[in-house]
């Protein structure tokens, strides 16, 4: 067969591959020994080792016993050609060895053995026995960079995978060297580190670095120049390792504005790692803002609003001071519920109550709407928000052209305490059972807790408005309580939470085990109680959580969807209607089927506590 191996040479930018041709025999009809060829057959060894060797791994014994034979030129010449397939390891451990595998051969008389055998390999070049071990190792280096030297097939990232095998290789060995006194660093492959750095790929440059010693020599030397002409060849990802190695300050790269755009551009969403570490080095605060400003500017120009709005709160700028980018990540979230909307997954209705605050929103879905021919809702939102009394052309435009055309007017549907679509569960008759809790009524709240005291089992859900970006946090808008008398309470927690009073009135129950209380995938509401400061909750008992629960009751299928909905079906036979889901619970009075679909939550926990357990 033919193996393609890499010729090695001193200089490291020049790899020619070469072809040697292996005849290899099966196992069972090569009857040679593995310990090695008959030393009367000297002449043979190299063949031999070709024959035997390269379709299986060298271990360190396989290499020691070679180095005791008597051809040292040819083997040398051989092993080393084979770096790219073999542990680098195995050889230079070898060299360690020698003493302890043959007491014969003393250091002085080895070195001197192999530093002959170099000379021929290196084209006559003499080279110290330090120089030489060091250009080795830079060359190995140099051989996991994937740009520079194809060797196998595959993808960089699993190059990669190998070449950590040599990287470890490469630092075992040197340290096993240093130990026994037989490696020292020289100027000379300080030198050639310096020159060769940076042919070495990216996850081993600091390595690379440090092995050799060399951060101030590159830094004094070249790096500002090689630095400048990375930002002009847009090789970002080695800007940002060496900048991070070198702690480069930002008026050392002449061209550091031009680098924050091309990363922008070029990394797109992923651009905020990168940007964060080439921030973060500063030559003075008055530069570091000015440059931090331009980037801001930079990403809500590309209209990378999110990107813009972290750096905002990662260094702690004032929201109040960039509109723009509140206004743009708004535009966006708008976007993305015009798209639930066109998939049918929400309402009209909804969709403009969700978004009733925010006027430019308003006008950004019904372009959209007309777009795409949703004429008579984009009409209706026009008509019901006033948005034709906005000093804007287009949507006047708009507006005279939909009223032109005489098209049918949108008709709202009547507001019933029961599901929009009709195969859904519906609990009309506990119509009665619900209460809207907001503090107001202070017989209806004295009625709450003494429902509340009188229970053994509470099931708990919350809702909030699902606009949020990151300057405009969800908070909880409603809790729903059921209890297992089916009395249902909507508690309006931004208005009781003013109260003081209210948390420690809710804490005797919450933390009294003798009161279950279930809910379902309740963690998220749990993170959301934190942020409102519902303090209650902290001190939890007695609750238990109904995914855990049905995934041991004999209901359970494998790979069964985990949601409310499936969860439900699957023992009672009828779905749970969830067109209210993205509804705006901000809204005060609730619609009525805002209030079923918020009661209906609770009610089926019970239902399904009851059946499981």
């Amino acid at each position: 067969m033919e193996i393609e191996i890499y010729q090695h040479n001193s200089n490291i930018e020049n790899y020619e591959p070469i072809i040697i041709d292996i005849e290899t025999k099966d196992n069972k009809e090569d009857n040679t020994e593995i310990n090695g060829p008959n030393p009367d057959e000297s002449d043979n060894e190299l063949s031999y080792l070709q024959k035997t060797y390269t379709h299986k791994s060298i271990t360190n014994d396989d290499i020691i016993y070679f180095l005791t034979c008597t051809n040292f030129d040819q083997l040398f010449e051989y092993l080393l050609t084979f770096t790219s397939d073999i542990s680098v390891s195995y050889l230079i451990e070898a060299f360690t060895q020698i003493n302890d595998k043959n007491n014969e051969l003393n250091s002085l008389y080895y070195k001197a053995k192999i530093k002959d055998s170099y000379s021929i390999f290196l084209n006559d070049k003499f080279l110290d026995w330090d120089d030489y071990i060091g250009e080795f190792y830079i060359n190995l280096f140099c051989y996991t960079n994937p740009k520079h030297l194809q060797f196998g097939t595959g993808d960089a990232k699993t190059l990669r995978g190998r070449n950590k095998d040599i990287i470890n290789s490469i630092l075992t060995s040197i340290t096993h060297l240093k130990k026994k006194k037989l490696y020292n660093l020289t100027q000379r492959t300080k030198e050639f580190a310096i020159k060769s750095w940076d042919v070495v790929d990216y996850p081993y440059l600091q390595l690379f670095i440090h092995t050799f010693y060399i951060r101030d020599e590159i830094k004094k030397a070249n790096l500002v120049f090689e630095l400048n002409n990375y930002a002009k060849r847009k090789d970002i990802k080695l800007i940002l390792i060496l900048i991070s190695i070198f702690k480069v300050k930002h008026g050392e790269i002449i061209s550091f504005y031009e680098l924050i755009e091309n990363i922008i551009v070029f990394e797109k969403d992923n651009s905020l790692e990168p940007i964060q570490k080439l921030l973060r080095p500063s030559s003075s605060l008055t530069e570091h803002k000015k440059l931090l400003i331009h980037t801001i500017d930079m990403l809500v120009f590309y209209r990378l609003e999110k990107i813009a709005a972290r750096l905002i709160q990662f260094y702690k700028l004032s929201p109040d001071d960039y509109p723009q980018i509140s206004s743009g990540l708004l535009m966006g979230t708008s976007n993305y519920f015009y798209n639930e909307f066109s998939k049918g997954l929400m309402t009209i209705q909804n969709l403009g109550e969700l978004f009733c605050k925010y006027p430019n929103c308003l006008i950004n879905i019904c372009n959209k709407l007309q777009r795409n021919k949703f004429n008579k809702e984009a009409l209706y939102l026009i008509e019901k928000y006033n948005l034709n009394n906005l000093s804007n052309k287009q949507l006047n435009s708009m507006y005279n052209q939909l009223k032109k055309s005489k098209i049918t007017k949108f008709i709202e549907k009547e507001d019933i305490f029961g599901p929009t679509d009709n195969e859904c569960l519906s609990i009309s008759k506990l119509y009665n059972n619900v209460k809207f809790i907001n503090g107001e009524n202070e017989l209806l709240l004295i009625e709450f807790y003494s429902s509340l005291a009188n229970s053994k089992i509470l099931s708990l859900d919350s809702e909030w408005s699902p606009i949020s970006t990151i300057f405009i946090k969800a908070q909880v808008n409603i809790l729903q309580i059921c209890t297992d008398k089916l009395e249902i309470y909507l508690l309006d927690i931004p208005v009781l939470n003013k109260n003081p009073a209210f948390n420690e009135n809710m804490k005797k129950y919450f933390e009294d085990p003798s009161i279950i209380k279930i809910g379902f995938s309740f963690k998220n509401d749990i993170v959301m109680f934190k942020q409102a400061n519902l303090t209650f909750f902290d001190n939890m008992k007695g609750f238990k959580e109904i995914t855990d629960m049905f995934i041991k009751s004999k209901y359970w299928k494998d790979q069964m969807k985990m949601s409310l909905n499936e969860v439900f079906k699957s023992i009672f036979n009828v779905g749970i209607c969830k067109s209210e889901q993205m509804s705006n619970w901000e809204l005060r009075p609730l619609r009525k089927s805002q209030q079923h679909y918020a009661s209906v939550d609770v009610y089926v926990l019970i239902m399904i506590y009851n059946k499981i357990v």
